[in-house]
């Protein structure tokens, strides 16, 4: 009896787990990184809504553009984050004349988790929701790169009024008045590509 009870147990914390878990399919595309060698770029599709002319090429925390050895590499690093390989296929264009790869990737999905969790796009870090826009401006090398801007007169003023609310007058004055611009410098190395709109250039 204890022994049915326990079995039971089992197959109700099994369902209970599959209950909780949503499968989801995703498909990631790569095409060339240069003329010559197996480098490619990766965009992905989630079946979202694509905006016109915004782009879904995955790119790194910086919001540089990933370069993958491989769509082995590509596959392996979306491995990482829980994705599986279902299927594959390749279509070769005629202009330019190059393979353009198809791979569709599946993954279960725990309740609460976002589908596109762990994964940057381009168009996400260049159009950030305004939560992510205040975490970034939290952060000490956005803060510097801003800085710097103001204490070089490279800020574009239309951004005047979005930078009052997202970094705090105090901070920036300290960091303006106790820092040269060579510390503005390398403290900004790693800065958002985001906050590359806010400066003039000449």
């Amino acid at each position: 009896m204890k022994k049915l009870f326990l079995c039971l147990a089992f197959l109700f914390s099994l369902s209970e787990m599959n209950a909780q878990e949503k499968q989801v399919y995703c498909e990631i595309v790569g095409t060339s990184a240069s003329l010559l060698g197996k480098e490619v770029t990766v965009s992905i599709d989630f079946g979202q809504d694509r905006k016109l002319f915004k782009s879904q090429a995955l790119v790194d925390e910086l919001g540089a553009l990933i370069v993958f050895n491989s769509m082995i590499d590509a596959l392996n690093w979306m491995g990482q984050l829980g994705w599986e390989f279902a299927q594959a296929y390749v279509v070769t264009t005629d202009s330019p004349k190059q393979n353009v790869y198809h791979y569709l990737l599946t993954k279960k999905l725990k309740e609460g988790e976002a589908i596109d969790a762990g994964i940057r796009t381009k168009e996400s870090v260049d159009s950030p929701d305004e939560g992510k826009k205040v975490e970034l401006a939290q952060k000490e090398e956005n803060m510097a790169y801003v800085a710097l801007l103001m204490k070089t007169n490279r800020l574009n003023s239309k951004y005047k009024e979005e930078i009052s609310k997202l970094f705090p007058f105090n901070s920036m004055s300290v960091l303006i008045q106790s820092k040269t611009e060579e510390e503005l410098r390398t403290m900004s190395k790693k800065h958002s590509k985001y906050f590359d709109r806010y400066e003039i250039f000449e």
